[in-house]
């Protein structure tokens, strides 16, 4: 029971970090698209 909560656990963290890391990712292609538009 405990090792398969710690794992379901485990799993929900890494599902929001790598959510974050998406939501960074997007980001920082908008912006470097939106410099691309304002640099032409």
């Amino acid at each position: 029971m405990g090792r398969n909560f710690y794992s379901s656990a485990n799993m929900t963290k890494s599902l929001s970090v790598m959510a974050v890391r998406h939501q960074k990712n997007t980001a920082n292609t908008r912006f470097v698209q939106w410099k691309k538009l304002s640099w032409t």
